[in-house]
């Protein structure tokens, strides 16, 4: 007589209770996840928040377009000038949350690592912004940086589109359940 080890029927039995185990343990894993937003309703608003966010950032592409085009010496906004501005705008995006993908308990370095690839997206970030919605109002004094010579509506853009994607992963790391 066989043992029942090796009988074909009860390997494949077998075998379809470990899958199921690893299933239900996966699930399980899931459910307690610290990174899940537990509020229906919280959640809700956290991910609402990405459409005006969304809405800003397609408004916001403009100035890498520019940028681009002024960078091709070409006259305008041609298409490629727009694909190449979309593509610079979202790998400077990227490398400003660089640093949010990280997990809590990663290492110092690495998250320094991260912060310093982050600095160049920033600086061009800034440049981009700056170049379509200028600091100062037309016709301000040269020389004299007055608060009241500041282009409210350009630097309020500017800051949206600087840490606008940063203040949303910022809300919704606050939204998660505590661990």
């Amino acid at each position: 007589m066989t043992s029942n080890t090796q009988n074909p029927k009860y390997q494949k039995a077998h075998q379809y209770a470990k899958q199921a185990a690893t299933a239900a343990t996966n699930a399980a894993r899931q459910l307690n996840d610290p990174q899940k937003i537990d509020n229906g309703m919280l959640r809700l608003v956290v991910y609402a928040l990405l459409i005006p966010i969304g809405i800003v950032f397609a408004r916001n592409i403009r100035p890498y377009s520019t940028f681009m085009a002024s960078l091709m010496g070409v006259q305008g906004v041609p298409i490629i000038a727009t694909l190449a501005g979309l593509c610079c705008f979202a790998a400077v995006q990227y490398l400003e949350v660089f640093t949010q993908f990280l997990p809590e308990n990663a290492p110092s370095s690495k998250r320094a690592a991260r912060m310093w690839l982050s600095i160049p997206a920033y600086i061009v970030d800034i440049i981009a912004c700056w170049s379509f919605w200028p600091l100062l109002k037309p016709g301000s004094p040269e020389g004299i940086m007055l608060v009241r010579f500041i282009d409210l509506g350009g630097l309020t853009m500017t800051v949206i589109t600087i840490f606008g994607l940063e203040i949303w992963f910022w809300i919704r790391k606050r939204a998660r359940r505590a661990a």
